[in-house]
């Protein structure tokens, strides 16, 4: 009771509890003085690839939740198997909407197993009532901004309002080893844009001719137009299809990009099995 009675002006001075005075003082004895020892910290629970990933997803999807969030991580985490040719690939192509016709689709008969045949399907270059050309690149964390092409694309233009502005500076901010993958349309495969390329240190994929079934920035294509398609009206013009066009893509999630790209080793696979024929992709 006497060293309560004493204890307890210190404990008042203080502010603190008899029972913490009595612990920094055994504490002392034990170890000279009360200070804490240095701690580690909670352990790091993701890598600085993560981060990026995370700080990436909240500046693209500004309403994207927390658990929004935490299924795309799962999503990377579970690519991490992933062929490593794959993961630091921008994937890039043009495309063409218009807004009077943006699917071009008919109806035909088929019999079960033939959706994807030849005999189903048709190839259509026309393009009435003016269109928009655009240019994306996607990744296995993130995706570029979408370029509006203004007239006919050549190599130059390529150069100037493509490659330098957007994809060259993507491309580096995925790191080493990054790779460009382009088809082998004239505008990309000129000499002076490989010169270009091999100057600001940016490799290329060689890519098989007629494979549109290997590139999985299609479906985002496809998923673009279905998106614009139901907002466009009869009184659309092009430069409403413009903004639609970009508003969309911005809206498309991360977590839907990067599915694409991690099918792409079942891409390659389903495309050698039926000889380089058309597959379900």
């Amino acid at each position: 009771m006497s060293s309560w009675c004493s204890a307890k002006p210190s404990c008042a001075l203080f502010g603190v509890s008899p029972s913490t005075l009595s612990k920094l003082k055994a504490k002392f004895h034990i170890m000279g003085d009360v200070k804490d020892r240095p701690r580690s910290g909670r352990p790091k629970k993701t890598t600085p690839q993560e981060d990026r990933f995370i700080t990436l997803s909240a500046l693209s999807l500004l309403q994207i939740c927390s658990q929004g969030l935490q299924d795309d991580m799962a999503l990377v985490s579970a690519t991490r198997a992933l062929d490593p040719v794959w993961r630091n690939v921008m994937f890039r192509d043009e495309s063409r909407f218009c807004p009077r016709q943006l699917d071009h689709r008919s109806k035909v008969w088929r019999r079960r197993g033939e959706r994807y045949a030849d005999c189903c399907s048709d190839r259509i270059k026309y393009f009435g009532g003016g269109s928009v050309m655009v240019w994306g690149g996607i990744s296995l964390t993130g995706k570029t901004r979408l370029v509006i092409i203004g007239g006919n694309l050549n190599a130059e233009r390529h150069r100037d309002e493509i490659l330098q502005p957007v994809a060259i500076p993507y491309i580096h901010s995925l790191g080493p080893n990054s790779i460009l993958q382009d088809d082998n349309a004239r505008p990309h495969r000129a000499g002076f844009i490989r010169d270009y390329l091999q100057n600001v240190g940016v490799e290329r994929m060689e890519w098989p001719a007629s494979s549109p079934d290997l590139n999985p920035i299609e479906h985002l294509w496809d998923q673009l137009g279905r998106a614009v398609r139901a907002r466009v009206t009869n009184t659309a013009t092009l430069a409403d299809l413009r903004q639609m066009l970009v508003e969309e893509w911005d809206a498309i999630p991360q977590q839907c990009v990067t599915r694409l790209v991690t099918s792409m080793r079942r891409r390659c696979q389903a495309v050698v099995a039926v000889y380089g024929s058309s597959t379900r992709y």
